[in-house]
C-alpha cells in the first residue's frame, strides 16, 4: 500500500473473467495508490487472501 492520500476503487463483476483483470490493474497501481476493490460475494472467493487491498462486498442480483 502506497504512504500517500491518493486512493482508487475498482468495480468489478463476480467472476473470473473481472476480477483477474482488476487484479493485474490493482497489482500494478498499489505502489503509488491505496486500491479498494468492489464486488459481490461470487468475486469475493478469488480476492479473500489477498494483502495490501481493500475489499469491500457489495450486494447485487444476478
Amino acid at each position: 500500500m502506497s504512504q500517500n492520500n491518493k486512493k482508487i476503487i475498482i468495480a468489478t463483476g463476480g467472476t473470473g473473467g473481472h476480477i483477474f483483470p482488476s487484479l493485474s490493474l490493482a497489482d500494478f497501481l498499489k505502489e503509488e495508490y491505496d486500491i479498494e476493490i468492489t464486488t459481490d460475494r461470487r468475486g469475493f472467493k478469488y480476492l479473500k487472501n489477498l494483502d495490501n487491498i481493500n475489499i469491500k462486498i457489495i450486494n447485487s442480483n444476478t
